[in-house]
């Protein structure tokens, strides 16, 4: 439970740090975005008003040299005509009292210099034919207003964009968390069903040495006991060794499977005829998969074990492979339904009394099938049989 509320701890701290990253991130860009727009625009708004206002000096020293020049400015350049009573006109439209202005700043205006104020650019020109002067002004189009609505633009984009951006965020970090979280509950369980499975050999060997001392005449029977528990406990290591690295295994081959089933029939050999079992194989020749060797020969060795280990007498045992099924059907003991999903657990027997199998293969059997995304099913009937479906895909 601790290691559980540590990785979801675990997963809110790193969606908080990807988050606050991702909105620090988006923040910095929208500070430099703001600032090269300031920088650059005002740059080039000033050197566009700077050409404007250049254009209407020629043409008004072209009027003084006695040529007719009509007058022209661009749309976006104003004009104020300053009276006496420093009214402003604007393109002869005066404007009402609420629309006046400060305009002692004016007076810092010499020559045709350009001064900047308030978001706004001017400029005095003087008409060399009536000496009179006239004042160009040009509002830049990122000033003070412009900035402060794009700053609360950004804020309510940001605060838009916050909540999809965690979500996002814990799902990723939900996925990559989640093999790990998988790894810590199957580690728990393994030094859980390990420590109870490996408790009972233990136990045994050290039953059978305390009675061996005690009564040295039933020696034989006591040291061969203990060295089949002592197998079965290798063989429950070697299951639970071999079950944690079968993910490590990815060298995938196209396997004739005709042959190789054949093959793996033949290293059983000595157990089939022991028990007078009839094995047929009913497989193409043209049959083929891709998966690793090793694989393969854990998944089939498995199946056909326990098809062996729990058939009667002179059973069979039938392999068949059509429409990317392949079936594994013996006709031994059978397993109730109620053990169907049990069956595939670590260290799992339908005989809980015998320490006979290490009750690890059919683990590893599921674990291959979930590896390669196939389906493993059973279908069995007491006393009738058990048929092991694997769905290729």
């Amino acid at each position: 439970m601790n290691q559980k509320s540590e990785i979801h701890r675990t997963r809110r701290h790193l969606t908080t740090i990807f988050t606050g990253g991702a909105m620090l991130f988006l923040i910095i860009f929208e500070a430099v975005f703001m600032i090269s727009r300031i920088i650059l625009e005002d740059s080039v708004e000033e050197g566009k008003f700077q050409e404007e206002t250049d254009h209407i000096i020629q043409m008004l020293d072209r009027r003084a040299q006695g040529r007719t020049t009509p007058l022209r400015t661009s749309s976006d350049i104003n004009v104020m005509i300053l009276t006496q009573s420093w009214w402003i006109i604007i393109n002869n439209n005066p404007l009402t009292e609420s629309w006046e202005l400060d305009l002692a700043f004016l007076n810092n205006l010499e020559g045709d210099t350009i001064l900047k104020q308030d978001g706004f650019l001017y400029r005095k020109i003087t008409d060399p034919n009536t000496g009179t002067y006239t004042i160009y002004f040009y509002r830049s189009s990122y000033a003070w207003e412009d900035i402060i609505r794009d700053i609360l633009r950004f804020l309510v984009l940001d605060l838009i964009i916050l909540g999809p951006l965690w979500f996002m965020s814990y799902r990723v970090v939900r996925q990559t968390l989640t093999p790990v979280e998988k790894s810590i509950d199957a580690m728990a369980h393994f030094v859980h069903d390990a420590g109870h499975e490996l408790k009972t050999p233990l136990s045994v060997i050290s039953g059978n040495l305390q009675i061996l001392r005690d009564f040295p005449e039933k020696r034989e029977s006591l040291i061969a006991n203990t060295i089949d528990t002592v197998n079965t406990l290798g063989e429950s290591i070697d299951g639970l060794l071999m079950l944690s690295n079968l993910e490590k295994w990815n060298t995938r081959i196209n396997i004739h499977l005709a042959d190789a089933i054949h093959d793996e029939v033949g290293l059983l050999t000595e157990e089939i005829t022991a028990k007078n079992l009839h094995v047929t194989e009913e497989i193409s020749k043209n049959s083929t998969l891709m998966m690793d060797r090793g694989h393969f020969h854990l998944l089939i060795r498995n199946i056909l074990e326990n098809a062996i280990k729990y058939n009667k007498e002179w059973g069979s045992i039938t392999i068949r492979y059509a429409k990317n099924i392949l079936t594994i059907q013996d006709t031994g003991k059978g397993i109730p339904k109620e053990e169907y999903e049990k069956i595939f657990g670590r260290f799992y027997r339908i005989e809980k009394n015998t320490t006979n199998g290490s009750g690890i293969g059919l683990a590893i059997v599921d674990r291959i099938t979930h590896i390669y995304g196939w389906k493993c099913e059973v279908e069995s009937e007491v006393g009738i049989g058990t048929t092991f479906s694997i769905r290729v895909k």
